[in-house]
């Protein structure tokens, strides 16, 4: 897995930790929901990336994919959407900078 929030030696050392990994989740999801609840977007939204990472670790490994992570990985990847939504809520999502031209022929 390339990307995302955690770094690679981070990713690399959590990927036989399930606890370690658990650990991880319920931290970064405390603090990402207590930014959320103060209207924090940006504060939050690396938080819950950590959390999103720590999870798809696990459900991408067969031996520690359950239904439990897979709650996990749900529950983090809705935080992050929404830490996402509001750290711009004037622009339309998918809004494009370009204004359309008119094509009547």
């Amino acid at each position: 897995m390339q990307g995302g929030f955690l770094c690679a030696r981070h990713r690399e050392w959590l990927k036989n930790r399930p606890a370690e990994a658990e650990s991880l989740w319920h931290r970064s999801m405390k603090v990402a929901q207590k930014n959320l609840a103060l209207g924090k977007w940006q504060q939050a939204f690396p938080h819950a990336g950590c959390a999103y990472d720590a999870a798809r670790l696990m459900i991408n490994q067969a031996k520690y994919c359950d239904r439990g992570w897979l709650r996990k990985y749900s529950a983090s990847e809705a935080l992050l959407k929404l830490a996402l939504i509001n750290i711009s809520p004037e622009k339309k999502p998918c809004q494009t900078t370009a204004p359309r031209r008119s094509t009547l022929h």
